[in-house]
């Protein structure tokens, strides 16, 4: 059905605009106008998550499996949750709000800036509805790249350049210490003795192989 693959379509609507974008032509008008485009429907098409959202179950919803490393029990597993949701919506709305406040006001390699705010649209769809541990940190370190160059090469003051590497190394380092303490992150066995690491977090049913780590009985 098509709320069913609801995810899968948020994701590849910002990422088919910037495929467009790559091979339009430099015009700054059609550049804008695309780019405006495609935001405009994913923030449409988000609005269906809402719609279709059932408020009364505390389960994962829009699931989607695919399997990838199977030997590493890594796949990439799409859901979203109540809280997920409206990140989800939030980013289809002020993505397209960005582009408007920005219209006049960014002249240089305009292509470039409409392709990066539609990749960093992509990538964040991707990183609220991702239920895996290692892709979801795998795709939001992706999406400081685009953020990076938007600083850079778009910043309003002289020392953008340097601004833009301070962000990147600082959101870098505080991910990586986050991630490194959620990974760990287990729950207890019934009888206290086991301790059981899961590698995709929030699930209801858990999807990869657990590491069991013995521990001393209380």
């Amino acid at each position: 059905m098509f709320e069913s693959h609801l995810l899968r379509i948020l994701i590849t609507i910002p990422l088919t605009g910037c495929l467009h974008l790559i091979f339009l032509t430099s015009n700054k008008d059609d550049v804008k106008v695309t780019g405006l485009i495609y935001s405009l429907i994913t923030f449409v098409m988000s609005t269906f998550l809402w719609i279709y959202f059932d408020q009364r179950t505390a389960n994962f919803q829009f699931v989607e499996r695919f399997e990838w490393l199977k030997s590493m029990n890594i796949n990439l597993i799409l859901g979203i949750d109540g809280i997920s949701l409206f990140f989800i919506l939030l980013t289809t709305l002020l993505v397209p709000l960005c582009l408007l406040g920005s219209w006049v006001g960014i002249k240089t390699n305009v292509k470039e800036y409409f392709i990066a705010f539609l990749a960093i649209e992509a990538i964040l769809i991707a990183v609220f509805s991702i239920l895996d541990l290692i892709l979801f940190y795998v795709f939001f370190e992706r999406v400081l790249i685009p953020i990076f160059l938007i600083i850079g090469f778009w910043g309003s003051r002289e020392n953008k350049i340097r601004a833009a590497y301070l962000f990147f190394i600082y959101t870098l380092a505080d991910l990586s210490g986050v991630t490194s303490c959620a990974i760990p992150s287990a729950v207890v066995a019934p009888n206290n003795t086991t301790l059981e690491a899961d590698a995709t977090f929030f699930l209801p049913n858990p999807v990869v192989s657990v590491i069991p780590v013995s521990v001393p009985a209380v």
